[in-house]
This record gives C-alpha cells, sequence and structure tokens, in this order.
C-alpha cells in the first residue's frame, strides 16, 4: 500500500525537520533525542505496530514546543508537527482499514484519504508558515472578519470536496 510508505516516510521527515532545526540552533543533544524518538516510533510503524502512533504524535509535538524555547526556525517546527500529525493519522486509518476485505474498496479508500490528506495538510502548511512570517496589526473586527472569510472558504472546500467525491 502506497500510505505504508508514506507513513514512514512522515515519520522520518517528521524526525529530520526536528533533528536539523535543534541542530542549526547548536543543541545536538535534543536534536539526536528527537531522531531516537521518533526511529523508534518509525520501527514500530514498520514492524505493523500501531499502538505508538499517539506516543510519536506526543513527543514530536512536545519536543517542538521545547524547540520553541530554543528558537528554533519556525518553519522546521510547523513541518515536524504537521508530519507526525498526518503520520499519526495514517497509523489511525489503518487500524480502521483492518476491517474491510474487499481490496478494491480498500484502495479506493486509502486513495480518497491520502487526497484529503495532501490537501490539508498542504493548506495548513502555507497558512502556518505564512502567519509565522508575517507581522500585522489588526484590530478585533479586522480579525473577526478574517475568521468570518476562513470559514466561509473551508466550508467552499468541503462542498467542493464532497461534489468531487460523487
Amino acid at each position: 500500500m502506497k500510505s505504508e510508505r508514506w507513513l514512514l516516510v512522515l515519520i522520518g521527515l517528521a524526525g529530520l525537520a526536528l533533528g536539523i532545526g535543534y541542530g542549526v540552533v547548536g543543541q545536538a543533544r535534543w536534536g539526536l533525542g528527537s531522531l531516537g524518538v521518533l526511529l523508534l516510533w518509525l520501527a514500530a510503524e514498520a514492524r505493523g505496530n500501531r499502538q505508538f502512533g499517539w506516543a510519536g504524535l506526543v513527543a514530536t509535538v512536545g519536543l517542538a514546543a521545547i524547540g520553541t524555547y530554543f528558537d528554533i526556525p519556525t518553519a522546521a517546527l510547523i513541518l515536524a508537527v504537521v508530519a507526525s500529525l498526518s503520520a499519526w493519522d495514517l497509523s489511525r486509518f489503518h487500524q480502521r482499514m483492518k476491517g474491510v476485505a474487499a481490496p478494491n474498496a480498500r484502495l479506493r479508500m486509502e486513495k480518497q484519504h491520502i487526497i484529503r490528506l495532501a490537501t490539508v495538510n498542504g493548506i495548513g502548511l502555507v497558512l502556518a508558515i505564512l502567519s509565522a512570517s508575517i507581522r500585522l496589526q489588526i484590530t478585533f473586527v479586522g480579525i473577526f472578519l478574517m475568521a468570518l472569510l476562513l470559514i466561509l472558504v473551508i466550508f467552499q472546500a468541503l462542498m467542493m470536496l464532497a461534489k468531487w467525491e460523487e
């Protein structure tokens, strides 16, 4: 299955983002520790053990939070958290798919899930990195209007996805 490979790639990407991020700021011990934790998660997933996905996600988010203390570049932290969240999601997806016996249905569901996940992650990464790099002074009314616009855009995107699947 392609999603198995994506799962492993995403865990590796999260580990590399944290490891390099800690290395850039001179915190090699934290970087190696990050790589070690995510290598354990990677090994468990490679063996088909899906019980450690939540621990890998919590560890990555915790290491990213600690990374803010060391001023790791925001893009590396965002990439690590999004990659680990996606890996956790794929791991949970594989747990739920164990009950699906029909190979054609399983492949179709897997393809749809990966497309949705990639779409949400792409949009999320772009918005997160943009928001971290832009400094604006906005009034409460402006923030409210932007939030309303964002809700409308997300609703439209979900409606488009629902129509596309039909």
